[in-house]
């Protein structure tokens, strides 16, 4: 029982630290003002889910602020668009989310391949790799750490959008990510409901049985009190 009550607590306090349902990671020349844009409008506005976008970060603020962000966020949406590998800033979210993923099983990663194909990734080949060599030329000690990101995030379960209507993907994705955080919400009432159930348990308990001892004390004062009333009559008529 006392495991059980102290992985529930220590489930829900984990799970009360998260400040965001939803962190999205995405290119902002690419996607900011369409695809991105769109889904955050639908993920926040229409559904009232805690959706985090780095233009809520004040401009000048360090990266590093963004790996708290992705840190005390349930879900991260990797919006992986065509230019995503020429960015170092996302490169370093990408690789902090997979950190997180692999940290703690419960923080989800949602990838969305946009106009490019996950295979791209693997190696990683195309303009994938030619983003890539880029950037390690700038910084090549980030270089076996962000091809293992790409390499593990490009084996992760979502969605690949190539062309057609971006509206009903966003639909989908939306409505998934909904299903997810209510499941996780009615996970924590439970939690909430047993741990109440077992501090009611606890006070019957300690009800149950022998009686405290001050209910036990304040008896036997009555007791003396009654005998010596009855001693005190006594007396009186012998007297008398």
């Amino acid at each position: 029982m006392a495991s059980s009550s102290s992985s529930s607590s220590s489930s829900s306090s984990s799970s009360s630290s998260w400040e965001h349902d939803v962190f999205l990671c995405f290119r902002g020349e690419d996607t900011r003002e369409g695809f991105t844009g769109h889904l955050y409008q639908a993920l926040s506005v229409h559904y009232g889910i805690k959706t985090f976008m780095d233009d809520q970060l004040p401009k000048g603020r360090d990266i590093s602020e963004l790996f708290e962000r992705i840190e005390r966020s349930r879900i991260s949406i990797v919006i992986f668009s065509p230019n995503f590998a020429s960015s170092r800033w996302c490169m370093d979210e990408l690789a902090k989310i997979i950190e997180c993923k692999d940290r703690d099983a419960r923080h989800e990663v949602l990838p969305v391949f946009y106009k490019v194909a996950p295979t791209e990734l693997r190696g990683p080949k195309g303009k994938t790799a030619e983003h890539l060599a880029k950037l390690s030329s700038r910084d090549a000690e980030m270089l076996s750490r962000w091809q293992l990101a790409l390499e593990e995030f490009s084996n992760l379960r979502g969605w690949t959008f190539m062309q057609g209507v971006e509206s009903g993907l966003i639909e989908q994705i939306a409505d998934d990510v909904r299903s997810k955080v209510d499941h996780v919400s009615l996970d924590l009432r439970v939690d909430d409901h047993d741990d109440e159930k077992n501090s009611l348990q606890v006070t019957k308990h300690a009800t149950d049985g022998d009686e405290p001892t001050c209910t036990k004390f304040v008896r036997a004062i009555g007791l003396v009190y009654a005998l010596c009333f009855v001693t005190m009559f006594t007396v009186r008529g012998i007297l008398n």
